[in-house]
């Protein structure tokens, strides 16, 4: 079991350093440009293609130490959203279509939701 945590705190831990050197990157390139979350959409959609790619492979090749480093730690570290696109992906593969748009719909709808409900309670 302290092997898996391992996996997953050191996967982890490079996806939350890779994820603030891209926000660290974009800032240069977005300093007149309007302020679009340019860093967090990178982030977002880099993290959807790594997650997909490790999937495609996995499902051919599994492997508990690929997926507790890189899915679950490095991609968790880096976007949680790349695990809400591979849990979306997992329902629909399974053919579970009415839980996975239900899933999507509710996730995008609740944390908009919630995001506005933190920041009225917060001001």
């Amino acid at each position: 079991m302290m092997k898996e945590f391992m996996f997953i705190f050191v996967g982890g831990g490079m996806g939350s350093l890779v994820r603030y050197g891209i926000s660290l990157a974009s800032v240069r390139f977005t300093e007149t440009a309007p302020k679009f979350p340019i860093s967090t959409f990178l982030v977002n959609i880099l993290g959807c293609l790594l997650i997909g790619t490790l999937m495609g492979y996995l499902y051919k090749n599994p492997s508990q130490s690929i997926n507790l480093i890189l899915i679950v730690g490095f991609c968790g570290g880096f976007t949680t959203f790349s695990t809400f696109s591979w849990e979306v992906m997992n329902l629909l593969k399974s053919g579970i279509y009415s839980t996975a748009f239900l899933y999507a719909g509710l996730s995008f709808a609740a944390t908009l939701l919630m995001t506005g409900l933190g920041f009225y309670i917060g001001k």
